[in-house]
Order: C-alpha cells, then structure tokens, then sequence
C-alpha cells in the first residue's frame, strides 16, 4: 500500500496535527505505534502525516479508555 501513496510537501503551514498512539498488543488490527493526520487552518491540504519538524504549537492529550 506504501509504495503507491502519494506524497506531498507543503512547508510552513499551519493547522492541526493529531496522533494517535497504538500499543504492539492492537498491531494486528491497526498499525502499532504513532499514527498521524493533519488538516491545515484553510482545510485546502491534509492527509496522513510520514514527518514533521514542528516549529511552535500547544499539546493536548486523552487517555481513552476503550478502543472501538
């Protein structure tokens, strides 16, 4: 599935990025380990996150409880 995605850059954009954190037990349901998606503040360019240097933001964290 990797080698045919495709891949953009689009540097100093702003928006948001959120993760999400799947432990090895879950590895077989959905890929282990941290996962990430953005969406830029004008909605125009987003998508599955490979890398990113980030310059300044402000974290937020949920534990959640049940995985669905």
């Amino acid at each position: 599935m990797t080698r045919s995605q495709s891949e953009f850059e689009k540097p100093f954009v702003s928006g948001t990025l959120v993760g999400f954190f799947i432990p090895d037990i879950f590895g077989t349901i959905a890929v282990p380990h941290f996962h990430w998606h953005f969406i830029s503040d004008e909605k125009d360019f987003g998508g599955h996150v490979l890398d990113f240097d980030l310059i300044h933001g402000k974290a937020e964290w949920r534990t959640m409880e049940t995985f669905e």
